[in-house]
């Protein structure tokens, strides 16, 4: 996800400060991404919840990422289950990489 641009490629906003050092915490539809430098909130609006990463990484500026972004998945490990002689499920969640999320200005 990169930052917010002008028509120039200049930033014109912040990562968020509810954001800002909430790696792998789960950013849902509406929860606030950017702080736009005249003030204004930039909401997420993707379809489901993702998990960023990576956030306001300085080594990230120059690639034009403000932020990654993971989705969750719960697998079942039905082998290690049997392995185990377990009679109970158990779930595994992972994180996988995910297409840029959407957003808008509030």
């Amino acid at each position: 996800m990169d930052y917010p641009r002008d028509t120039n490629g200049n930033i014109t906003a912040m990562v968020h400060p509810h954001l800002q050092d909430c790696d792998w915490e789960p950013l849902n539809q509406g929860d606030p991404m950017f702080l736009t430098f005249d003030g204004r909130t930039i909401l997420y609006e993707g379809a489901s919840t993702v998990y960023p990463t990576f956030i306001n990484e300085a080594a990230y500026y120059e690639k034009q990422q403000a932020f990654m972004t993971t989705c969750g998945e719960i697998l079942a490990a039905n082998a290690i289950r049997k392995a185990l002689n377990l009679s109970f499920v158990v779930p595994y969640f992972i994180l996988i990489s995910v297409v840029q999320p959407k957003y808008c200005l509030n």
